[in-house]
């Protein structure tokens, strides 16, 4: 080898040893490729265009081909946009089939505006009303069970993404058959931000008055129903108690006694226990 190959040789190597670890060189004016902003090191190119649906961070060398452009290695993902629905708990977790409840705390994160809430059951589903994205993990809604099956239900939420996730058997819908249970939901509620449901079977259309008495056996509420309406009709009955007293006080904490009884002869139709804890 003579000097002037030695020479040449030298360069060659030298210019192997000083090349960049990240190439990408090219005379196209545009590239489409499947993602937005991607971060190249060295190299040149004309062009000024990168169209990119995602954000990525370029790991790798990418060559050129005619028009086929190359990734050796993979992609760092840089930005995700949203985070996916995850539902941990519903408060309250059961209702009964004789009306509305309200839900008053769906917990879970990725929850946005334009998310829908719904139960599941064998094919059977509940669509919930009134639903409110309170934060990115707080829901509120509404949900009908009037003649529901009973059972254990699925409950989904759904962003307005069409991500969503499922709580497996997250609400039980209830019934009952003992004439004289007067059940209320929630138990215990607090006045300050809702009302209770209180529900009793009649077994005829009767006259009728709903009584509450506080732990020193006053009466703190009273409400009359007429025979053949609801809170007096025969069957299922349903009707609402928002906390406030007769003199439109709200009810202090503690353990109120239910009565529902006849007007015409002051028999009690059924009876139960109602706590109100602010």
């Amino acid at each position: 080898m003579n000097k002037y190959e030695f020479i040449i040789l030298l360069f060659f190597i030298v210019g192997i040893l000083l090349m960049p670890s990240f190439a990408f060189a090219a005379t196209s004016s545009s590239y489409d490729l499947p993602s937005e902003n991607v971060f190249i090191g060295g190299g040149d190119s004309t062009s000024g265009s990168y169209s990119l649906l995602n954000s990525f961070g370029l790991s790798s060398q990418i060559s050129t081909e005619s028009s086929t452009y190359l990734l050796n290695t993979g992609f760092v993902y840089a930005n995700a946009t949203s985070l996916a629905v995850l539902v941990t708990s519903v408060t309250p977790s059961s209702g009964y089939n004789t009306g509305s409840i309200n839900i008053r705390d769906i917990t879970g994160a990725g929850f946005d505006t334009g998310s829908t809430v719904r139960l599941s059951l064998n094919g059977e589903t509940i669509e919930a009303t009134n639903v409110s994205a309170e934060s990115s993990s707080k829901i509120t809604c509404t949900f009908d069970l009037t003649g529901k099956t009973t059972g254990t239900w699925d409950l989904i939420v759904e962003n307005s993404l069409g991500q969503s996730d499922t709580l497996p058997s997250g609400f039980e819908i209830k019934t009952w058959s003992t004439l004289s249970l007067g059940v209320n939901y929630p138990n215990p509620f607090n006045p300050e931000r809702e009302s209770t449901t209180i529900v009793y079977k009649l077994s005829q259309d009767t006259p009728t008055s709903i009584l509450l008495f506080n732990i020193s056996h006053e009466l703190v509420y009273k409400q009359d129903f007429a025979s053949g309406v609801n809170g007096g009709k025969s069957g299922d009955n349903s009707v609402s108690w928002n906390g406030f007293n007769t003199f439109g006080e709200m009810s202090a904490n503690g353990l109120y006694f239910l009565r529902v009884i006849n007007r015409n002869n002051g028999a009690i139709l059924a009876k139960g226990k109602i706590a109100v804890l602010r």
